[in-house]
C-alpha cells in the first residue's frame, strides 16, 4: 500500500512542502542571495529586463492571480521579481522565452512565495 501511494506522489496539499524539502537537501540556502539578485535584476543594466517585461503580461492571462484587474499587479510583480533575480543568478542563461510559465507555475504552487 505504501509503494502504491508513493508512486502517485504526495497528496496535492503536501506537494509544495515535499518540493521544498527535497530542494533544501539538494542545495544549501544562503541567506540574502535572493534579495541581492533581485536588487541587481531591477537595475537598468540588466539586459534581460526588457524581454521579461514583454512576456509578463502574456503569462497565464486566464488565472486571476496574474490579472491586474483582479489582484492589482501583485502576481505580475512577483513574477517579474523572480525572473529578474534568476537572470542575475544565472547570467549565462539570463532569461529565455517560456521561463515565465515555469516561474508562474512555481509561484502558484508555492502560494505566492517568491523565495
Amino acid at each position: 500500500m505504501f509503494l502504491s501511494r508513493l508512486a502517485k506522489g504526495p497528496p496535492p496539499q503536501f506537494r509544495w512542502l515535499a518540493w521544498r524539502f527535497i530542494a533544501s537537501r539538494l542545495k544549501l540556502r544562503v541567506t540574502g542571495d535572493y534579495e541581492k539578485n533581485l536588487y541587481m535584476g531591477r537595475q537598468d543594466s540588466n539586459v534581460c529586463r526588457h524581454d521579461i517585461k514583454k512576456d509578463i503580461d502574456r503569462t497565464f492571462p486566464e488565472f486571476s492571480y496574474f490579472k491586474s484587474s483582479e489582484f492589482g499587479s501583485y502576481g505580475l510583480a512577483q513574477l517579474q521579481n523572480v525572473l529578474d533575480a534568476y537572470s542575475v543568478y544565472k547570467p549565462e542563461v539570463g532569461y529565455c522565452q517560456s521561463m515565465n510559465f515555469l516561474a508562474a507555475f512555481l509561484l502558484l504552487n508555492s502560494g505566492g512565495n517568491e523565495k
